[in-house]
């Protein structure tokens, strides 16, 4: 979600789909299965036109609301230290809220297509690697976001955002951040195993 990084970033081939576990080491539900209904992706592309005809106004107001919900997300940014009135006008910001916004379009458009190793699963596997290497990023937050796109999209979508509505989008939502949930988790289990394989050559 464009947070500052101190290591190098994982590359598509840097980290694949496999067991996923926990921070308690037992096995956590897999995004792989992920399925939309033709109701589902009818809704959601029919809505989305709504909320992307502004995009870098809504995406704007997601992250807003991440930084009032979790303050300590804002710190992982480059405008860390930009006056939130100010940040809407800020360049960098402006850019990240419209890029975060694109990657969205770029999976409502695939929702007929998704599945285990789909281009656009692989893509939010990486995303969530490159937020595995952000120091203090915690794995809650990911939570957070969800609940702040919920936000932006009940007041722009008004009285559509129904339950029917609000569900559709929440199976997206939710494949959203499972997906890069996993990318997050794997990044982390690969440089434990790293470390484990550095320490045994050094005993």
């Amino acid at each position: 979600m464009g947070c500052e990084k101190s290591k190098a970033m994982p590359q598509e081939n840097a980290v694949h789909p496999a067991v996923i576990r926990n921070e308690q080491g037992h096995d956590r539900k897999s995004t792989e299965n992920y399925t939309f209904s033709d109701v589902q992706i009818d809704i959601i592309q029919s809505t989305w036109p709504l909320v992307s005809r502004d995009l870098i106004g809504n995406g704007t107001s997601v992250f807003l609301d991440i930084f009032t919900t979790e303050p300590n997300v804002k710190k992982l940014f480059p405008f860390k230290n930009v006056d939130s009135q100010q940040l809407v006008n800020n360049p960098l910001f402006k850019i990240h809220a419209s890029s975060f916004m694109q990657a969205v379009d770029v999976v409502c458009s695939s929702l007929s297509t998704i599945e285990k190793d789909c281009p656009v699963s692989r893509r939010l596997i990486i995303l969530g690697a490159q937020h595995a290497t952000v120091p203090g990023f915690d794995m809650v937050y990911f939570s957070i976001f969800a609940k702040c796109l919920h936000m932006t999209w009940e007041r722009v979508l008004k009285e559509e955002y129904t339950e029917e509505v609000k569900d559709a989008w929440t199976t997206l939502f939710d494949f959203v951040m499972d997906r890069i949930s996993d990318g997050y988790v794997l990044y982390n289990q690969e440089e434990l195993s790293r470390e484990k394989a550095k320490f045994d050559i050094e005993q």
